[in-house]
């Protein structure tokens, strides 16, 4: 695959649609000030030479759209100032401990760290939404050090070592790209067009009673209902267009992100698996957000129509990804089974030394050795000796340069094990490194 034409490809598509948004903004201006022109008729305000793009309240319109649009958006654009910790909160995702004993999330922190160092990235805070089957992920940030990586538990579940790999590795090329701040862009300007259609609801319900059903005698009622339901048709015409381009922007960043993820796994079939099994056994989620996030999923987070869909076909991404891969796996005629949950004991929670080193790779190249229960146990506990503590032995280490052996993996895993959560914690922040 050449991905470095399919990113130049994405990024031209994605400046064409920011520009869309742009003039669709500009089109509610001139939808409300229709509105406003109608009303000026009525009232008979529309000024001498009036015509529906210049009358008396086209001032009105222009600044009241800017103050409605701007003003929703930057309250949005406050609400989530913290970052993505704010939409992970919103998605009812919690923190992954360092110390967490957890196998299958042991290897989440892992993969995390590897991409990390393939990118050149900080190491974001890694969370995990347990309630959501569907296997899915997203990142969310403002900048990459606000940046958190997110993960259902069902990819924790359903995916291997490589497909996992893949998955954050397209996260990742999401915070590279920017794309995190794009998104979070568009979460606020489509919270300010929805603003227009908010005011008009607001106006309707007052106008009639507001929520206790009370009616109000008033003549001008009818026409400030009309004005309002007027605001609210525009508002949500208005939204629906904005969720179109948001699904068109998002389309293009996702098939960049693909490109762009290869580049830090150098494994296309990881990926193009973990897509396979998103389509035999779904992304959707469950949560009440899952449309306001469903342009930063790795998969499609809800059962929309395809003008409305966030990401390309999966069809399509895997025949892009690695040409081929679709056809055999149809031929096989294999529907990947549910995973069950990792347990300790299973070959996930075995000592691998790619994994509990953080190599990035899954080639299966070197076997695996059994680990203790915990992968932070007690120094000086006695069912867990110094394997091969030979290989200590400075002088033997000097004359050994160069060799790798698996008595040498087996424990430098040890020592990796036994590393105090606090060295470990610190390792992640530059300050605590030093």
């Amino acid at each position: 695959m050449d991905f470095f034409t399919r990113q130049q490809s994405a990024r031209r598509a994605t400046a064409r649609l920011v520009i869309y948004m742009t003039i669709t903004v500009f089109l509610l201006f001139l939808a409300v000030d229709l509105v406003l022109y109608g009303c000026a008729v009525a009232v008979d305000k529309a000024g001498e030479g009036a015509v529906w793009w210049s009358h008396y309240w086209t001032p009105q319109a222009l600044l009241g759209t800017l103050l409605l649009v701007g003003g929703g958006s930057l309250l949005e654009w406050f609400r989530l100032k913290d970052g993505g910790r704010a939409v992970a909160e919103m998605m009812g995702a919690t923190q992954v401990d360092y110390a967490t004993r957890d196998p299958a999330e042991r290897q989440l922190l892992n993969v995390t760290e590897e991409m990390a160092i393939a990118s050149g990235l900080p190491v974001p805070p890694v969370h995990v939404i347990r309630q959501e089957p569907g296997i899915n992920a997203f990142v969310a940030g403002l900048t990459p050090q606000q940046t958190v990586l997110v993960v259902t538990r069902g990819a924790l579940d359903h995916l291997s070592r490589d497909e996992l790999q893949g998955v954050i590795g397209h996260e990742f090329s999401h915070i590279l790209n920017g794309d995190t701040r794009l998104n979070m862009r568009l979460l606020a300007a489509l919270s300010g067009i929805l603003a227009i259609g908010q005011l008009g609801g607001f106006l309707m319900r007052s106008l009639t009673g507001g929520y206790d059903g009370r009616r109000r005698n008033n003549t001008s009622v009818p026409l400030a209902w009309l004005f309002g339901l007027a605001l609210w048709l525009v508002g949500y015409i208005g939204l629906f267009m904005g969720r179109v381009i948001k699904a068109a922007i998002s389309r293009e960043r996702e098939l960049l992100a693909d490109a762009s993820g290869l580049q830090f796994t150098r494994n296309p079939e990881g990926l193009a698996g973990a897509l396979w099994k998103i389509r035999e056994q779904g992304s959707w989620l469950q949560g009440l957000h899952a449309e306001e996030v469903s342009h930063l999923c790795f998969g499609e987070s809800l059962r929309m129509q395809q003008w409305l869909a966030t990401h390309p076909p999966i069809d399509e991404r895997i025949e892009t990804l690695c040409p081929g891969f679709l056809t055999r796996m149809k031929n096989r005629q294999v529907r990947v089974p549910k995973s069950v949950p990792v347990q300790q004991g299973t070959a996930a929670s075995q000592f691998n030394p790619e994994g509990s080193l953080g190599f990035a790779s899954a080639s299966g190249r070197f076997p695996a050795a059994p680990a203790p229960a915990s992968p932070f146990a007690p120094v000086a506990a006695p069912d867990d000796p110094i394997p091969f503590d030979g290989v200590f032995e400075s002088a033997r280490l000097v004359d050994r340069i160069g060799e790798l052996r698996m008595e040498d993996l087996e424990s430098a895993g040890w020592l990796h094990r036994h590393l105090p959560v606090e060295v470990t914690r610190a390792l992640q922040t530059g300050t605590g490194a030093k």
